[in-house]
């Protein structure tokens, strides 16, 4: 469920006000793969990729094999980020 906000302007001419209703937080389907520069400055980081890269063993098209290759080579970074830098997003989202 999402969050809910409301507006009230204040009334001009006539005797009724203007009322916005904001319903949002909507999910709007996966979130976007986001790469953050500083893990090129990170010694592990090109050594995390390969790994992941290299133990995936799959068959099928290779565009499917190309797909798959970087939906699991995503969620490997995404732990690796969350165990190197602690979930830094977080703490920004919640400083923000």
């Amino acid at each position: 469920m999402g969050r809910k906000s409301l507006w009230v302007f204040p009334r001009d001419v006539s005797d009724h006000c203007l009322l916005v209703l904001k319903n949002g937080g909507w999910v709007w389907g996966p979130k976007p793969f986001r790469f953050n520069n500083f893990w090129l400055q990170n010694r592990d980081f090109k050594r995390v990729v390969e790994e992941a890269w290299r133990n995936q063993t799959m068959t099928g098209w290779m565009s499917f094999i190309l797909k798959e290759k970087l939906k699991r080579l995503k969620n490997t970074l995404k732990v690796w980020n969350k165990e190197e830098y602690g979930g830094m997003e977080e703490r920004v989202e919640k400083l923000v």
